[in-house]
């Protein structure tokens, strides 16, 4: 019997898996970004997402229990990934230097600032912003397309103003509102689609935080709410 898979097909999704796995390495730090990873390479994990990498972890589990599963053993695998991500962004792993930053920091600043704060003026800030936007449409949790776009101004411009400053100078209440956009805590899951692996790499290997048991708490309640 002839297999009817289109090979273009078949390569392009074992090239995406390949690159969600190398990203999942990086943040997990099997992969060493600050040792490993040359600015030039940045680009590539803003191009892998977040919740790609926790749909395959969730995978891999559904596969390691025999693929057997209804919808709230589904809920549940993921949730547990989502727990598992907030640790690693947040847990007792040895956060990298502020020196070590200075790259992150010309990268972001050269790539997205102007006159010292974001601007979607820029091109590369605009295509950006376009890419989450298309996140939550693809995903089916915007709304219009003007909704979505200014849905995706307001998480570059929370995320990337602010995670200059918690690296320099470690305020809760910032990092609190930055873990928040990056996990879905509080309740703002929707956001969850538009975070990239460059996004959550950075949050963990530069921020310093101790909420993540607060996140795995509120992720313990919302799985009793699992019909």
């Amino acid at each position: 019997m002839l297999d009817s898979r289109d090979p273009a097909a078949e390569a392009e999704n074992d090239w995406h898996a390949a690159s969600v796995e190398f990203a999942i390495d990086i943040l997990e730090g099997r992969i060493d970004f600050v040792r490993n990873i040359d600015p030039k390479s940045y680009w590539r994990l803003e191009g892998e997402w977040l919740d790609d990498a926790k749909l395959l972890l969730a995978h891999r589990v559904w596969l390691r229990r025999g693929r057997g599963w209804g919808e709230r053993e589904k809920m549940a695998d993921y949730l547990q990934v989502c727990t598992d991500f907030a640790s690693t962004l947040c847990g007792p792993n040895r956060k990298a230097s502020k020196s070590d930053f200075a790259a992150v920091e010309k990268y972001i600043q050269e790539k997205y600032f102007y006159d010292g704060s974001i601007s979607v003026e820029k091109k590369e800030t605009a295509a950006l912003v376009r890419a989450k936007a298309q996140r939550l449409h693809d995903f089916g949790v915007g709304g219009d397309a003007d909704s979505d776009w200014l849905d995706a101004c307001d998480y570059v411009n929370a995320f990337y103003s602010k995670i200059l400053e918690v690296v320099e100078e470690p305020n809760p209440t910032k990092t609190a509102e930055i873990f928040g956009k990056i996990t879905g805590m509080g309740g703002r899951y929707r956001n969850t689609v538009m975070v990239n692996m460059f996004e959550a790499i950075i949050f963990r290997y530069f921020v310093k935080s101790s909420i993540a048991g607060e996140f795995s708490n509120s992720q313990s309640t919302l799985s009793t709410m699992i019909p």
